[in-house]
């Protein structure tokens, strides 16, 4: 993973962000466990870059798109994603905590810790996290 410390991204409260392995940071040191969770991430979305880019191949021939629409593959799949996933959950109570009940998130924390997880994990792992509500 490539990591860029700055001071400006991300935006607001968040201290970290991920974009296919690169790493924006306000850290001055990441932990064994965050740089775990980012590449989980990364994992995630290079798996949703191979969806989106998939029903866009078949979409656009269905529905007599135009091709350029290709061009969106590497810019909105993974923020679409994020931000319905994110909506979704903030309809459902509770609230406060939408984003940590995302599927991709509580993918990545509930197997941070676990430095041998990316050898293991299967394909479309988080699948499974958006049908299972996390337990309060």
């Amino acid at each position: 993973m490539i990591v860029i410390h700055n001071n400006l991204i991300p935006l607001g409260k968040a201290r970290t962000i991920n974009f296919f392995g690169v790493l924006f940071t306000k850290n001055k040191n990441l932990t064994p466990k965050t740089e775990n969770h980012e590449a989980i991430h990364t994992r995630q979305q290079i798996e949703w870059l191979i969806l989106y880019a998939t029903a866009l191949l078949v979409l656009i021939p269905a529905c007599g798109l135009s091709w350029r629409w290709l061009c969106t593959v590497p810019i909105c799949y993974h923020v679409v994603l994020y931000c319905t996933l994110w909506a979704l959950e903030w309809l459902l109570p509770p609230y406060d905590t939408a984003y940590r009940d995302i599927a991709l998130e509580r993918e990545c924390y509930d197997n941070q810790a676990d430095q041998m997880y990316l050898k293991r994990r299967k394909w479309f792992a988080w699948v499974k996290y958006l049908f299972k509500r996390p337990v309060r």
